[in-house]
């Protein structure tokens, strides 16, 4: 549904987006070649930059996980998080608001559970920290 004067409303968009950054992560667990990964990563990238800064924020409360979870399986996923906390390439906005919410993730991630740089999952979670930081 659309508002009385016939535009999208916050949560509309925001549900949207939701669902499209969901139905994209998963295009990443497709093999494809390492050119063809590389300018989808860039393309995703590129949109989430130019997002309402409240829909990418409300998005990325919602996803955080799942992009986490996905990264730990294709480490190539980080790209996406080095793009958004690059200021050249999104706003400064957008930069603040996912370093925010990726260290509020993080840090959750790491009292639930002992690092041993060994695994996967807290392998992740350091080069996350340093890209972060």
């Amino acid at each position: 549904t659309t508002s009385l004067n016939g535009q999208t409303t916050h949560a509309e968009e925001t549900q949207l987006f939701v669902r499209w950054v969901k139905y994209v992560l998963r295009i990443f667990s497709v093999p494809m070649g390492e050119r063809e990964e590389k300018e989808l990563l860039e393309s995703l990238g590129s949109v989430l930059s130019i997002l309402d800064t409240r829909v990418f924020q409300d998005i990325f409360t919602l996803k955080m996980g799942f992009l986490f979870d996905l990264t730990v399986k294709k480490p190539s996923l980080i790209t996406i998080s080095q793009y958004l906390l690059s200021n050249t390439a999104t706003s400064s906005a957008i930069s603040r608001i996912y370093f925010e919410l990726l260290l509020n993730f993080l840090v959750e991630k790491i009292d639930q559970r002992q690092l041993d740089a060994s695994d996967s999952f807290s392998a992740t979670i350091i080069k996350l920290f340093e890209i972060g930081l």
